[in-house]
């Protein structure tokens, strides 16, 4: 299965509009956030990974996975993947 597309989201609080004193910072994290969505949509991939150092929670989500993951910059670091059990 090839990598078909890749991301970096901004922080949560740069989304909430009380943690934020520019306003027009919310509005553009927001709609770039929204156009991020599109694009993968329009892709329709199989798999979709998010990698999070915060936890993950997500709502309509078919199958949830997780794993630890630690070490050096630059070191390689083995994840357990979900069986799909």
């Amino acid at each position: 299965m090839p990598l078909i597309h890749a991301c970096i989201a901004p922080h949560a609080s740069d989304l909430i509009p009380e943690l934020v004193e520019d306003q027009n910072k919310v509005k553009s994290t927001r709609q770039t956030m929204y156009t991020m969505g599109e694009r993968l949509q329009a892709l329709a991939p199989e798999l979709i990974v998010i990698i999070n150092p915060h936890g993950f929670r997500a709502h309509g989500v078919e199958r949830q996975c997780s794993g630890t993951c630690s070490g050096k910059l630059g070191t390689r670091c083995e994840i357990g993947i979900c069986n799909g059990s």
